[in-house]
């Protein structure tokens, strides 16, 4: 079985947004003192200080050098190279995470996954909120791609990942979750089970 324990999941990483929820916007700020904190292929994260304010700057480009995405945040955003040809970055503003992915090959950016925990370079899993909690997974770029989901039962505001481990065979990813913020030590952990397989239609269908 492969565990996967969220305190280690950058090396998973994907994006999000600096703050606003995904709308991305390219920035060119007066430059104050620079310094680069992280990089890797296809991606830089730099510190900024101006006039005592200290801001960070993400830069994502395409194997042909063309700039994917650039933008400044509030704070520091975690960028991991996924495989060959995908770049994901992790953004935190208060409470909030989000997670965006970036087809370096391909020039293609993602959607932001807000709570995304879970990843296999292909699909995406994260924490959705309608009218109640569910666990859901997409395909990355394509929206009208493949899509599961399974009800998260909580009374709850909040629900907290705790783990994600996928089936010997990959057709399920049992998810492990508590009520709140994870931080009660006495919370009960509870379980759901994602299908990572599209299902067969009946005869007939």
């Amino acid at each position: 079985m492969k565990r996967f324990v969220l305190p280690l999941l950058a090396v998973m990483l994907l994006l999000a947004a600096c703050g606003n929820g995904g709308q991305m916007t390219v920035v060119s700020p007066e430059e104050g003192n620079v310094r680069v904190i992280s990089s890797g292929d296809c991606f830089t994260v730099e510190e900024i200080i101006r006039n005592d304010v200290v801001r960070y700057r993400y830069t994502v480009t395409a194997l042909d050098g063309s700039v994917l995405e650039q933008a400044l945040c509030a704070e520091a955003p975690l960028a991991s190279k996924v495989n060959d040809g995908l770049v994901g970055i992790r953004f935190t503003d208060g409470d909030h995470m989000w997670v965006r992915y970036y087809d370096v090959k391909d020039g293609i950016v993602s959607e932001s996954f807000m709570n995304a925990f879970w990843s296999d370079g292909n699909l995406v899993a994260y924490n959705d909120y309608r009218n109640g909690h569910f666990v859901a997974t997409r395909s990355i770029f394509d929206a009208d791609g493949f899509y599961s989901e399974a009800s998260a039962e909580s009374d709850s505001w909040r629900i907290t990942i705790l783990a994600a481990e996928l089936s010997e065979d990959g057709d399920i990813l049992t998810v492990e979750y508590v009520d709140g913020d994870g931080s009660s030590a006495a919370a009960e952990i509870n379980t759901v089970e994602l299908p990572l397989v599209k299902s067969e239609p009946e005869d007939g269908e």
